[in-house]
């Protein structure tokens, strides 16, 4: 039986700001960056937006809430650099869960709420259940 999958990303864009603006104001690496106009993976469309993507990098059948801690490791003291973006930028919490069994626990502890709310992110959560063949 396949386990239940997660994948957590802290994900910037923008109209027309630089992704390269963020890493070098926080030092923090990005797991993607991409710009207007660049074909999203193999396919032939297109993205609409300038943008910055960080990953929990944490296995995705870990829980949330060990991708949640993740994510905020990863943002290290980078996070005073994220916190002072300009309004530019647009920020979202990234959640996607595949599930195959049955739901997982989908909790927000009000520490990690406290940390993306300061850098004015939303969090979005999409929950897509599977049937294993």
């Amino acid at each position: 039986m396949v386990t239940n999958e997660i994948e957590v990303s802290l994900v910037l864009t923008s109209t027309a700001a630089d992704p390269e603006e963020i890493t070098s104001s926080t030092g923090i690496e990005p797991d993607q960056t991409w710009y207007k106009g660049d074909l999203i993976g193999a396919s032939s469309l297109r993205y609409k937006l300038n943008g910055w993507k960080l990953t929990s990098g944490a296995s995705s059948d870990r829980g949330l809430r060990h991708h949640l801690e993740s994510l905020i490791d990863r943002l290290g003291p980078g996070i005073v650099g994220l916190q002072g973006l300009p309004s530019a930028w647009d920020a979202e919490v990234a959640c996607a869960i595949y599930v195959h069994e049955s739901a997982p626990e989908i909790h927000f502890d009000s520490s990690a709420v406290a940390v993306f709310a300061s850098l004015r992110a939303a969090i979005d959560v999409d929950v897509y259940c599977l049937e294993d063949e």
